[in-house]
């Protein structure tokens, strides 16, 4: 409502907050629309407890000004000393971060310093400065993890996996940064750069090998991904048919027309569209038949279960039958022994991928690791290469 209106309703909050503390404290507006309030004569946290409820509860009423009905929303934090700090400096740190849990906590409410919650709040907004700065500059890496047919035993391609360096220079958890892109609204920026360099990445290797790329729902939601992936692929001049883009059934469970729409569009240039974490959620089955998949890939849950469970076992097994009787290809995720990979391969899964047969590397270091790691699954079978010519990793190593 303009700069005078804000400027009446931080006066007013100014009135308010001098009314409550008058003949307890002192406040004083300490930067922008952040105000302090010292009660030197607190008896404890009960006592401190019911002074911050009042100044919620009085600072929740509404304000009008000219004509406008104002809700206003603040958070309160408070330190207490000699407990949190001895110096003004100190205090007023600790008050400003436990007012920021409050306000990120929901508003309107009030939050004491506490040092484990502050530690978890202060990592995060580190955290989220770096993930800001890492979309400004779009400073990401790429790892692609191989991803083999278990009925040849030779590579056919990889999964694209995106990594974000800390300030120390160690790679930072994708479970740990991703959230905090998403929670910034930068994903579609962020898959949008995915795309494009995995794209770039897959048309420097030979024509039988595709590339992988996981979709956030997010990415749908402006529908602008159908034009992303196509100047990507263009840019690349890489084929539609080696891309395999992956999406979760938690993408379906709203059931759009505009999901469904720009899944249908990526399907008809020839783009492989797969359903991730099969078998984890509560509708996987009935995605299989409303639509068309190309392949589904089984949760590393389920390989990871069979040894020492029957009936994780059992579902395995008729997940791959269930797949092949709708003449889907399957794919198992998490192969992390010799064990388990015989145990796919007799089942008949399609392709498989995991630690066994080639952790997820850098571009650059593809070549000599994906070759050792081939040549090392292929031992566990003791067969070779289909002869008559040159196997695709082996171009690679080239």
């Amino acid at each position: 409502f303009g700069h005078r209106c804000a400027d009446e309703v931080l006066c007013s909050v100014a009135d308010t907050l001098l009314r409550l503390s008058t003949d307890h404290g002192f406040a004083a507006r300490l930067s922008g629309n952040t105000f302090g309030v010292y009660f030197p004569r607190m008896s404890g946290l009960e006592d401190t407890a019911d002074w911050a409820r009042k100044i919620n509860e009085a600072l929740a009423m509404p304000i009008v000004k000219n004509g406008n009905r104002i809700q206003p929303k603040s958070s309160v934090g408070i330190s207490m000393a000699p407990a949190d700090g001895t110096d003004v400096q100190t205090l007023l740190k600790r008050a400003d971060l436990a007012q920021f849990i409050a306000h990120e906590s929901g508003g309107n409410q009030f939050k004491f310093y506490d040092v484990e919650t502050a530690s978890e709040f202060a990592e995060l907004h580190q955290l989220e400065i770096q993930v800001e700065r890492a979309c400004d500059m779009e400073n990401f890496e790429l790892y692609f993890q191989p991803l083999f047919s278990l009925r040849k035993h030779r590579l056919c391609g990889f999964e694209a996996l995106i990594r974000m360096r800390g300030d120390d220079g160690n790679l930072i958890p994708p479970d740990r940064f991703i959230p905090v892109v998403e929670s910034l609204h930068r994903i579609e920026q962020v898959g949008a750069w995915v795309i494009r360099t995995a794209c770039h990445t897959a048309a420097q290797w030979p024509g039988q090998l595709g590339v992988a790329v996981n979709l956030s729902p997010a990415q749908f939601d402006s529908g602008n991904l159908v034009d992303v992936v196509r100047v990507a692929l263009e840019d690349a001049r890489l084929a539609p048919e080696r891309l395999e883009l992956e999406v979760t059934e938690g993408l379906l469970l709203e059931d759009t027309s505009t999901t469904r729409a720009q899944l249908v569009e990526l399907q008809e240039m020839g783009i492989k569209i797969a359903l991730d974490d099969f078998g984890t959620g509560y509708s996987s089955l009935s995605y299989l038949w409303q639509f068309p998949f190309d392949r589904i890939k089984i949760d590393r849950t389920f390989v990871a279960g069979m040894k020492d469970n029957e009936r994780a076992a059992g579902i395995l097994r008729t997940m791959v039958e269930l797949a092949h009787t709708m003449g889907l290809p399957i794919t198992a995720e998490g192969i992390e022994t010799a064990e388990q990979l015989d145990h796919l391969s007799g089942l008949g899964c399609d392709t498989g991928q995991g630690y066994l047969l080639g952790a997820p590397q850098p571009s650059a270091d593809l070549a000599a690791s994906v070759i050792a790691d081939f040549k090392r699954s292929l031992k566990y079978h003791g067969e070779e290469p289909i002869t008559g010519e040159t196997p695709p990793h082996e171009k690679l190593a080239g």
